[in-house]
This record gives structure tokens, sequence and C-alpha cells, in this order.
């Protein structure tokens, strides 16, 4: 009597007509041990003892056909095949059931269209590898060696509830359905466990595995609740059903390995299918594999330096269980996993990719969903998900133990809903991760993208439309997408803050135009930075706090706050767009470290920027801006504090207006009306065209005056202007140190055409070449005007003018204390041509 073998596995697994066998007293089933065998290939004898059966095979491949193969409790088979292969294959009407003892020196292959089951007490043991089939290989195919084809019509299917173990090959299980409820062992070689009516098995692996189902359908299932401890696993399917289910006998998908990679763990249903994993996976090197079950002995240590990798692909795809891929002392591995149509991580969905630095965690698609390939973190598309869920318990881990953290993508094509958690601290840098739909993001889960020693790493939300608000977040019933447009709950986003770097990017597309509105006030205490990258207009019209954190802003459109969009933050950055504020009440502004990098500012009281009408400016930011706006016209509406300008880009300080050549230059103009800026800082040693203005062409400035600060550059350094290019100064004063190379001056560094009236300069200057306590370099105008400060330099040094190349000086002094050590010092001009 056959027994150990569940009922309901077989009636699962092995169909109707198998279970009817398997359960009646059919004559001659009831038999220990195979029958009617024959040799059609090969040398091979056939003897038995007992309940004992031996196969001996001289040939180094063989091929066997038995009426029946079966091995009853306490019965034994083995075969004595070497290194060699052999293939078995029943042409009779009953199914395998292995109950007693299988084994084999070399590898073999049963193929019986009737189905096989390794009952609860079977044993099978190769040195090679086993493979079980419902469907057939032709001969040619199996003598030859390499790549073969399983193909068949059968609908029986393959079950172990046993141990199913190869020392030194794979373990393939394939048939219509496949289930694994026992223990398979493959520590030097791959297990699959495939599901279809055509099945390829590649002699070598590919990025994409060792094995795929050519042709499937939605009949087809692996079922896999028991344990597998393998070098690499697959599961797969097409068209039907993966499932890695915990069950109730705590099974475990384990994946170590050979040589100096990491396991590799694959699941996919293919188009049409699904995968459901709640089992526990882990896929690493062998030295840090969880413990393996002893029934066999096998190998515990091997070099590592790579993590493992688990793929899982399917039309739909539920995660409720561990997925481990970390590594100790090395990097952790990398988990992807993307479905068609929909991606759900349950709240008992733990992925664990972290390791001396952070591994990889792709769901739903790659950066940004791969639109662009070479700014990627995979080698190869991976495609994307529709809607990627991730429920509240759900946790997301890619640490770094000993250097950065890792990298995590959450991305839907059309809805994405995130309350889980992510962690992808570091020592060196925090990890970045991205939580993206690209129509809607509904986000209420938390990221800590920190480091110890480092800085933070960056979460990016990145849908249309995004209001900042605290309203609910954009989700219905599970998170189902509602629309373009998408809240994100500003408390949400502060709790982020404290924890990450934070972007909240939209995209062009839909009905919308990929605006960002930040409705409700939004302050944290950390050094976190919030990006908000728009592709269409971004709107402040709530405060915006972070003494010691940043905002940078980065828009395809307008920028624009409403009267309650205050900005108080340790470090502002204007990447890109068109920042306008002209009203004649503005909201605060503040920001420790104040930068523009890209796009416009404009920050007035008033003017429309013309000659007739100019901007009306009352703060410092508002004077940066105008370098945003060289064209532009402009007059103060009060005295200015810049003294928080040496404290912007690192202490770079102020960015002259106008650089770099007549291009970009100020060619506006500029009327204090009597009003000073005080403390203007400008450090930037290394920077040609340094001074209030860098670079002016055919520009106004008049009545305006720099009180305190210091201005150093290199090249054409002056305290009100570095390089003059005709225009007019007048009535303009600067009483800050001067200091830079050649062409440096008091007010003017080199002044090339125009005039200069009614000015004076009483700071410190010193360079070494062409240096003078008002202008560096003359070839223009100057009228009652005068210097006062001490003038230090080595050639073409003097009280007023350094160098004078032509033009003129009326009614003009210095006073100053003039010194040169090398040639052309003079109190006034210290050379003169012309």
């Amino acid at each position: 009597m056959i027994v150990g073998i569940s009922s309901g596995a077989r009636a699962a697994l092995l169909g109707t007509t198998a279970l009817s066998l398997l359960l009646s007293p059919v004559a001659g089933y009831a038999q220990a041990l195979p029958s009617g065998g024959t040799v059609t290939h090969g040398e091979a004898t056939i003897s038995q003892s007992g309940s004992s059966l031996l196969v001996t095979q001289s040939s180094h491949t063989a091929i066997l056909n038995w009426n029946s193969f079966s091995i009853g409790g306490g019965a034994s088979a083995h075969f004595e095949n070497g290194s060699g292969a052999t293939l078995n294959r029943v042409t009779g009407n009953l199914p395998s059931a292995i109950d007693g003892t299988l084994t084999a020196t070399g590898s073999l292959y049963l193929v019986n269209p009737a189905g096989i089951a390794v009952g609860t007490g079977g044993m099978v043991r190769t040195g090679g590898s086993f493979v079980a089939s419902t469907h057939d290989v032709s001969d040619a195919a199996f003598l030859a060696g390499g790549d073969m084809v399983f193909a068949g019509t059968s609908t029986a299917g393959v079950v172990n509830e046993g141990v199913i173990a190869s020392l030194g090959g794979d373990v393939v299980l394939t048939a219509r359905r496949v289930e694994n409820a026992g223990t398979i062992l493959a520590p030097e070689g791959d297990v699959g466990l495939l599901a279809g009516y055509e099945v390829l098995l590649r002699d070598l692996a590919s990025d994409d595995g060792r094995f795929a189902v050519r042709v499937g359908g939605a009949d087809t299932e692996v079922v896999n609740t028991g344990t597998i401890a393998a070098a690499n696993a697959e599961l797969r399917a097409n068209g039907g059903n993966v499932y890695a289910l915990a069950g109730n006998t705590q099974g475990i998908i384990t994946a170590t390995g050979v040589k100096k990679q990491g396991g590799r763990i694959f699941l996919t249903a293919g188009n049409g299918g699904s995968v459901t994993a709640t089992q526990r996976m882990v896929a690493r090197p062998a030295q840090q594999a969880a413990s393996l079950p002893q029934s066999v002995p096998v190998p515990q240590e091997r070099p590592a330096s790579l993590g493992g990798i688990v793929r899982i692909s399917a039309d739909r795809v539920t995660l409720g269980g561990e997925i481990d891929v970390s590594g100790d002392t090395i990097p952790g591995g990398t988990i992807i996993a993307v479905a068609k149509e929909q991606l759900s991580l349950t709240e008992n969905a733990r992925l664990d990719a972290s390791g001396a630095d952070g591994g990889l965690i792709l769901l739903g698609g790659d950066y940004q969903g791969g639109a662009d390939p070479q700014n990627t973190y995979w080698h190869e598309a991976i495609g994307t998900t529709q809607t990627t869920l991730v429920a509240g318990g759900a946790s997301i881990v890619a640490d770094g133990s000993e250097g950065a953290g890792g990298n995590v993508v959450v991305w839907g094509d059309d809805h994405t809903g995130f309350a889980g958690t992510i962690s992808a601290t570091g020592v060196t840098r925090g990890g970045d991760a991205e939580v993206s739909g690209k129509a809607t993001l509904s986000y209420s889960g938390f990221a800590d993208l920190r480091a110890s020693d480092g800085a933070f790493g960056t979460l990016l939300l990145d849908p249309y439309n995004v209001t900042i608000s605290h309203d609910a977040q954009t989700t219905g019933a599970g998170f189902t997408a509602n629309g373009n447009d998408s809240v994100i709950n500003a408390t949400t986003l502060m709790a982020a803050l404290g924890a990450a770097n934070v972007t909240v990017s939209t995209g062009a597309g839909g009905a919308q135009n990929g605006d960002i509105t930040v409705a409700a006030a939004l302050s944290w205490n950390s050094a976190g930075v919030l990006t908000l990258d728009a592709a269409g207009g971004i709107a402040i019209n709530a405060a915006i706090t972070a003494q010691t954190g940043g905002l940078t802003l980065q828009s395809g459109g307008t920028i624009t706050t409403g009267a309650n969009g205050a900005v108080d933050v340790a470090r502002f950055t204007l990447a890109s767009g068109n920042w306008v504020q002209n009203t004649s009440t503005l909201p605060t502004f503040s920001a420790t470290d104040f930068r523009i990098t890209g796009g416009s500012f404009l920050r007035a009281t008033g003017g429309d920027g013309v000659a007739g009408d100019p901007y009306l400016l009352t703060d410092i930011y508002g004077v940066q801006g105008m370098a945003t706006h060289l064209l532009g016209h402009f007059a103060l509406a009060g005295d200015i504090d810049a003294s928080g300008t040496a404290q912007w880009w690192g202490g770079l300080g102020f960015v002259p207006v106008g650089r770099t050549n007549q291009a970009n230059s100020f060619q506006g103009s500029f009327d204090g009306r009597g009003h000073a800026i005080s403390g203007l800082t400008i450090d930037r040693p290394d920077e040609d065209y340094a001074g209030l203005f860098g670079y002016t062409s055919g520009a106004t400035i008049a009545n305006v005056g720099l009180t305190g600060g210091s201005v150093t550059g290199s090249w054409y350094v002056g305290g009100l202007v570095g390089r003059q290019l005709g225009g007019s100064i007048a009535q303009s004063y600067a009483t800050g140190a001067v200091s830079g190379r050649n062409y440096v001056g008091g007010l003017v560094g080199r002044q090339l055409g125009g005039s200069i009236a009614q000015s004076y300069a009483t700071g410190a200057v010193a360079g070494l070449n062409a240096v003078g306590g008002l202008v560096g370099y003359q070839l223009g105008s100057i009228t009652q005007s005068y210097a006062t400060g001490a003038v230090q330099g080595s050639d073409y040094v003097g009280g007023l003018v350094g160098w004078q190349d032509g033009g003129s000086i009326a009614q003009s002094y210095a006073t100053g204390a003039v010194a040169g050590t090398g040639n052309a010092v003079g109190g006034l001009v210290g050379y003169q041509l012309g």
C-alpha cells in the first residue's frame, strides 16, 4: 500500500484521472518498485533484490521506458550512473508515487504524463540534477545535452511533499500544475518550479535566469508552501498563477548563489498571470544564508562579494511576506517587482536589501518609470506597473551599515498609493527614494533617508498636479486612482522632512499642467531640503519655515506667492522658473544662504521695470534678483541691509550683477535714490568681474552708496562695478575694502568709456597691477570725484587711478597712502598714457 501523499495534494496536482488511480486498488499499482523497464538507448542493467531496485548504467547517457514508476514506503531505487544522466519515461497510464527512496550518482529525469508525486516520507537524492515532468522531451534533445524543451498536453501535475535533494545539480519540476509542500535542496544548482505547456530548460543562465515557460495558459499554476534551498530558485508560469505561500509549514525559499555571486529568485507568471508571495524568501551569498535544512549535506560557507537578486513579474502581483537580499559585510542585493496591472504590498510585507552599502529595490518601475534609459538604476528595461499600492505596516529597507544608503523606487503609471515605510539610512550618505504616481499619488507613509556622518538622501514624490494641504490624501478605498490632481498632506510631508530631503515633482501630461500649490503652512526643524519641481507653475500660498533646512524651487512656469506665502529658511535655491513678487506689501522672505542657479527672480514693491517706472527694491534678495533681469530698470525704495550675504553660497557671498562678457552684462539702469546698501560681501578670489555690478554695458547707475562690507575677486574688481563699458556712474560711493589681482579699484575696477561723476571711495584697495583708490584702469572721464583709502599694489598703482589709458580727470583728488612694489606708482595716477 502506498502511503504519505495527501489526497488534497493529489487532487489539486494530479487531476481527476490520476487521483482515481491513486485511490483505487488498481492491479499492479501497489507494487513497491518501478516495473516493466526496458533500455531504449545506451547501456544499463536493471536488477531487483527484495524491496530494492538497482539500475547500473555503463554509458554516459541512457534512456529507459517503464510501464510504471513508483516506489513504496520502505522501498528504494538506485541509479548507479556515475556523472551521467538517465531519462526514465513512463509509458503506462499510472502516475508515479515516490514514498520510498530514489537515488542516483548522476542526473535523473522522470517523465510521466499521468503525474508525479513525492510523498511525505519520500526522498529523492541525486549527485547531479533531478527533473520531474509530465511533459516529454525528445530523445535527441536529451542525448545532445544543452538546452531542452519539455512540451505536451498532459493536464496532470507534479507535487512534492517529501525531500528532493541534488548535491551537485538542479531540481526542476514541470507540469501544467506544480506544487512543493516539502523540501527541495540544490545547493550548487537551480530549482525550477515551472507550470506551462512548453518549458525551456537552458544549459546556461541568462540575466532572466535558467528557465522559461514558453507556452502556458490560465490553467497553469505553481504553488510553493514548502522549503527551497538552492543557488538560485525560479517559480514560473505563463498566463497562470504563482503562489509562494507561508501556509502552516513555515517554509522558506533560500537562494545562496555560487562562488562570488549572490543567489537569484524569480517569480514570474507572464501575461494574464498573477503572483502571490507571502512566504519568506532569502537571496544572499552562501556564507550569509539562513540556516538550511540538514536532511542531506549542504555546503554552508562559500566566498561572496555580491548580494542576491529577487525578480517578480506578472500582470498582478501581491507581496505579503519577507523578501531578504541583505548582506552583512557586503552591499545589499536587488529586489525588482513589476506587475502590468497592479502591484500590492500588504501590511505584512517586509523587503530588505540592507548591507554594508544599501541595495536596490524597484517596485512598479525604475527611476521615473524608466522614461530616460540613460538615467535608470537597472541595466535593462524592467517595465512599469499601472497601479502600485503599499499598505500601512509594509516595510521597505535598504540601509547601509558602513557606507551609503541604498535606492528605492515605488512607481505607478496611473496611480501610486503609499502608506508604508521606507528606510535607506547610511553612514556616509543617506539613500534616495522615489514614490511616484505618474498621474496621481497618495502618500501617507514615511521615508528615513538620514546618514549618521553625512548628508540626507532625497525622497522624490512625483505625480502630475499636486497640492500640499491639510486635506486628506488623494485616495479612494484601497488607494484607487481618482483623477489627475494629487494631494500631499502637510503633516505627512513635514514628518518626511525630518528624516530626508524631499522632492515633490510633477510631470506634464494627462489633463494637467504639472503645477504645485502650497496651501498649508510647512515647518520643520531638521536639515532636510524640500525641493518643489513643477513642470508647470508653483504657487506658495502658505508659509514655509525651515530655519535649519532648505527650499529649492524648479519650475517650468511662474512661481508666485500669496499674501501668506512667507519664506524663512536656512538655504533657498531657485534652480529654474520665474519667481514673481511685485506688490506694495510683500510677504516676508528670509534665507541664511540665498542662491539663484537658474530662472529669474523678481521681488519688488512696484514698478514695471522700464526707464520711467523702475522696479522698486526693498531688500537684498530683490537686489540679487537684478542679476536675472539684465535689461531691467531698478530703484531702491529704502536702505538695504546686505550683511547676510557673508553666508551666501557657503561664504562666497553675493553674486555680482552682470558677469562674464558683454552679452551677459547689466545694460539697464539702477537708481539708489539716495539710499545705501550696507554690509555687502563678495568673497570670490578666483572669479573675475566682482562688485555689486560685475560687468555693465551702457548702464546708468546713480545715487547709491555701498557702506562697509568687502569685495574680493580676481580680475576686474570694484566696490560698485567690476568692469564699466560705457554708460555713466553718478553721485555714488563705496566705503568697503576691495581686493583682487588686476584692474582693481575702490569704486570701479576697469572703465572702458563712459563717465564717473560726483562719486567717491574710502575703503582700502589692494591688488597687483592697475590698482587705484577710485578706478584701477581708466579709459573714460572722471569728474568731481575722490578717493581717500590706502592703496597697495605692485605695478601701475595710484591714489585715484592706477592706470589712465586716455580719457580725462577733472576736479578730482586722492588723499590715501599709496604703496607699490614695482613700476608706475603715484599719489593721484600711477601710470598715465594720453
